[in-house]
């Protein structure tokens, strides 16, 4: 009886032992995630409000409107289809030396974003206008030239988070969506975190999503 009390005894604290280990590192492991999201928080919300990025995502989604024909089969075909570079490496096409208005913006704003992401560490970092097409990526995947209301990639993460910072009234509005498989991806785990992108007069230009490594 003696023994089989002691046994208890001894079985009950070091499941309380290891009930408070796993709580210790469940809220270190919260606290890591929360520094991570507020420091991508942080830096998404810096590129939204600087010059940059604001002419950026002004003159692509121009760019987008003075293309001939349909503007999605046309970047899809030029800076996916014919790209020199395979796929993972798209984003060293800097420009595909068509003359276009989009082109000659994708040559002056590619290089910066490009630094961003090898910077960040970001998987892909996107430009969508007011109307949810996704006239910039960094890695030209599938998702680029698409359009987050209508398109195949609407009900995902990149989708999700676009939309909701697109009907934001104001500067200053984080979306972001959960982690879960993204098939434009190969199905690898992705979460997006997303901001407007508003002039200091107060036009909306769109949005700029991130979409950070989770792994």
């Amino acid at each position: 009886v003696t023994g089989s009390i002691a046994y208890r005894e001894a079985r009950i604290a070091l499941s309380e032992a290891g009930q408070e280990r796993l709580a210790t590192v469940v809220s270190a492991r919260r606290v890591q995630i929360e520094s991570w999201f507020g420091e991508i928080q942080s830096d998404l919300l810096g590129q939204a409000s600087g010059g940059a990025t604001q002419k950026a995502a002004r003159e692509f989604a121009k760019g987008w409107g003075k293309l001939e024909g349909d503007p999605a089969a046309y970047l899809t075909e030029n800076y996916v289809t014919a790209n020199p570079n395979p796929e993972g490496e798209r984003h060293l096409l800097e420009t595909a030396g068509d003359h276009s208005p989009y082109s000659i913006q994708h040559r002056i704003h590619h290089g910066n974003f490009v630094s961003l992401v090898q910077q960040k560490g970001y998987d892909d970092l996107y430009l969508v206008d007011v109307d949810g097409n996704v006239v910039y990526s960094v890695n030209k995947g599938a998702d680029f030239a698409t359009n987050v209301v209508d398109g195949v990639w609407k009900g995902t993460g990149l989708g999700t988070a676009a939309r909701e910072s697109l009907q934001a009234e104001g500067p200053g509005a984080i979306a972001f969506s959960d982690i879960a498989p993204y098939a434009a991806a190969g199905d690898t785990a992705a979460a997006f975190i997303a901001t407007p992108v508003f002039s200091s007069r107060g036009e909306k230009y769109g949005a700029i999503v991130s979409r950070p490594p989770v792994t």
